[in-house]
């Protein structure tokens, strides 16, 4: 395959068009992965679910993927730096290395949604 040599100031052609945003789309991937917007803003007023963390940067952390067929009742809260150790070591080790079940976890804190309590703070 011959490639043609780029010249300055020549501007770049595609062969495939970019795909308009579609915000529909974006919002049922987030319902589909979320539930709704009351549920995340609920799991982000949760503390992390690491006993002695006291860090206020929470996320929602998928404990089973949506790909491994993960829905919003798989879900933890997390702060930032045990989300990435999660990732970075896997669930196995992270799970021995501070004592949890996150299913156990995250089958308690659906419960507590579905229940309509108050987050519980760490």
């Amino acid at each position: 395959m011959k490639r043609t040599p780029l010249r300055r100031g020549a501007p770049l052609r595609r062969k495939q068009r970019l795909r308009a945003r579609n915000d529909a789309r974006r919002e049922v991937r987030f319902l589909r992965a979320y539930e709704s917007p009351a549920r995340v803003l609920w799991t982000r007023g949760c503390g992390c679910v690491v006993t002695g963390c006291r860090s206020t940067r929470i996320e929602v952390t998928h404990v089973r993927s949506r790909g491994a067929g993960g829905t919003a009742d798989d879900t933890v809260a997390m702060c930032r730096d045990h989300h990435r150790e999660l990732h970075r070591v896997g669930t196995l080790v992270f799970e021995a290395r501070h004592r949890l079940d996150l299913a156990d976890l995250a089958a308690q804190h659906a419960l507590r949604w579905r229940q309509g309590s108050q987050p519980r703070a760490a």
